[in-house]
């Protein structure tokens, strides 16, 4: 399977595209870095890191001072 960006990689995982380039500088998700500032992502190698991490429990994004739940 061809290798994607990391926009694509961060709506498989429904985080911003800010999250995933952390996640993979920070070595937290399997990522692979082809430049100094460009990273590519394998969906299977997502996939298993998904699976093998289990399910996220917290919101995506901030929560805005004052809003309502």
């Amino acid at each position: 399977m061809p290798f994607i960006k990391a926009k694509q990689a961060a709506e498989l995982v429904d985080v911003s595209e800010r999250t995933i380039l952390l996640y993979a500088k920070t070595g937290m998700m399997p990522a692979h870095r082809v430049g100094p500032k460009l990273w590519r992502f394998c969906p299977d190698e997502i996939d298993a890191w998904m699976r093998a991490t289990g399910p996220r429990t917290e919101t995506r994004g901030r929560k805005r001072k004052g809003a309502k739940v």
